[in-house]
């Protein structure tokens, strides 16, 4: 049967990963605890360690197949707290120096980030039904990628 990889139906399997948004809620209650304490970059550092840890979570457990789907459900969970703790502040961020054009900043981050959405879902769709090495792939990428950049400009930013 098409679709049980893991041992589970499509609808199931469905509803296991949006399960995997309890991550992304768990990131966003902390973040919003830690980062009056923490600042703005420090919440993001943690949120960019935690989105290259599950991301290559996930690569990991695609690599070594564990087909048990709490493996593969666990990472991405660990991805989407990290989610939840950068993507928020990295907005607030990105907006604080353009108080006056907060409205056109915000629109041209949420044009590139759905671009880069749809651009990465095609890519995955194409090789979707193949292997899981699609989904572990790019989001092992993405996640590694956000380190990389939080990592490597933060002398930029230490020295605003």
């Amino acid at each position: 049967m098409q679709g049980t990889r893991y041992g589970l139906t499509p609808i199931v399997f469905g509803v296991t990963f949006a399960a995997c948004t309890l991550g992304y809620m768990f990131g966003t209650t902390l973040a919003a605890r830690i980062v009056m304490r923490f600042g703005l970059d420090r919440t993001i550092g943690i949120g960019v360690v935690a989105l290259a840890a599950g991301g290559l979570a996930m690569a990991a457990v695609v690599a070594l197949d564990l087909t048990h789907v709490a493996w593969l459900a666990g990472a991405m969970m660990v991805y989407l707290a990290g989610l939840g703790l950068a993507m928020p502040q990295t907005m607030a961020g990105a907006l604080t120096p353009f108080p006056d054009r907060a409205g056109t900043a915000s629109s041209l981050m949420g044009f590139t980030q759905q671009s880069g959405a749809a651009i990465a879902a095609a890519a995955v769709g194409l090789y979707l039904g193949q292997s899981a090495w699609p989904v572990a792939g790019v989001v092992a990428a993405s996640g590694c990628v956000a380190f990389l950049i939080w990592a490597f400009t933060r002398r930029a930013r230490a020295e605003r």
